[in-house]
């Protein structure tokens, strides 16, 4: 599917708690660049109560090897992009998805999955927002019994997002606190994560084996990183720049083998750089001059 620029292809507005503009199901090898998927978040008729977040303008399920390139996405009622059903090979490039109702882009079940150069903004602001807070700008969640692995950030911008920047974690019937594996090796190196509405980067819930690198994290509402309570394993915090957050640079709590070295920083209104939140077990934190 080929776009030229100014080609928008818009949602009409509905009272459906799940759609998407373009479908990509059960197939491989597709590409799709340019253009615009516009959902209908302003006008959508929402009859759940703001519990149905489904609607999205690009719904990829049991799909491999997939190109997006140059795509905006935006004003969907959920997601920008969602990844579920075990899909794989998916390559997301120069992509701008924002003020979506959830989040940019949303991974349930899938491995092998690269954004670079993509920009992911305001979701959750200018219009209907989600309960409580709006969404991060990826957000890799998989629920009960799936997973998600080998997944790549590079070379990206998340900002003044409701939620979080980026967020990895699981989830078991909605419910965060699962002790198990379920977003493992999960790679964000190189981007510029700032005025996040809630953490710069938060990773939590079975989050293992995974790597935050040479990031440039500021002015998030709480921390700049934040290895949440509970359960992460194995992960590696280093040469990020953290400043300027509202809470710590870097909180670490119930965490195993984390090392968190070579990261910097000032002006977090936390206090100390890196805080020791409690229950963790042969973490490294030293040395970091925040």
């Amino acid at each position: 599917i080929a776009m030229t620029s100014g080609a928008v292809l818009q949602v009409i507005t509905n009272n459906y708690n799940n759609y998407s503009a373009i479908t990509i199901g059960s197939c491989s090898n597709v590409t799709i660049t340019g253009g615009a998927l516009r959902g209908d978040r302003q006008t959508h008729t929402d009859t759940s109560g703001g519990t149905a977040q489904d609607g999205h303008c690009l719904w990829i399920g049991n799909a491999s090897n997939i190109q997006i390139t140059g795509l905006e996405a935006h004003e969907a009622w959920g997601d920008g992009i969602y990844i579920e059903n075990n899909s794989s090979s998916i390559t997301v490039t120069n992509c701008n998805l924002h003020h979506n109702y959830r989040c940019g882009s949303g991974l349930v079940y899938g491995s092998n999955i690269t954004y670079t150069g993509c920009t992911f903004a305001n979701q959750g602001k200018s219009g209907p927002a989600l309960q409580g807070n709006g969404g991060a700008g990826v957000d890799i969640e998989p629920n009960s019994g799936n997973s998600v692995t080998n997944v790549t950030i590079q070379n990206c911008t998340s900002t003044s997002n409701g939620g979080g920047g980026f967020a990895t974690g699981g989830r078991v019937s909605g419910v965060y606190g699962v002790n198990t594996v379920l977003a493992d090796n999960i790679t964000i190196n190189n981007c510029t994560v700032t005025n996040n509405s809630i953490v710069g980067i938060y990773c939590n819930d079975g989050t293992s084996n995974s790597h935050i690198t040479s990031n440039t994290i500021t002015g998030n509402a709480n921390y700049g990183i934040e290895l949440g309570d509970p359960w992460t394993y194995n992960m590696t915090i280093t040469g990020n720049t953290c400043s300027s957050n509202s809470g710590y640079g870097i909180y670490i709590a119930s965490a195993t083998n984390a090392t968190v070295t070579g990261n910097t920083g000032s002006g977090n209104s936390g206090g100390a750089g890196v805080h020791d939140g409690g229950g963790n077990s042969g973490c490294s934190l030293s040395p970091n001059t925040l």
